[in-house]
């Protein structure tokens, strides 16, 4: 298997705890070794707000996807840490 993965993030700090976040990730998976074989694209984009807290910021983002067939329209994620 192999995977080609881009991502983006943009961050701005509104205030001393609060802060706003716009992202966009890309991809593309084969199922054969070494980049063979056909598939698509996938890419998704979305905004989010970042609080900090003593224990690392919370998280809320709302995304989408912008390109390829996910099958899923906008999802809200809720999370506590840095993403990555």
């Amino acid at each position: 298997m192999s995977m080609a993965i881009l991502s983006t993030e943009l961050r701005y700090q509104i205030r001393d705890k609060i802060g706003l976040a716009a992202f966009a990730d890309a991809g593309r998976i084969w199922a054969e070794s070494g980049f063979d074989g056909e598939t698509d694209w996938q890419a998704g984009a979305g905004l989010g707000v970042r609080y900090k807290t003593p224990i690392g910021p919370m998280r809320f983002d709302v995304a989408g996807p912008v390109g390829g067939d996910t099958g899923n329209g906008v999802q809200v994620y809720l999370g506590l840490g840095q993403a990555f």
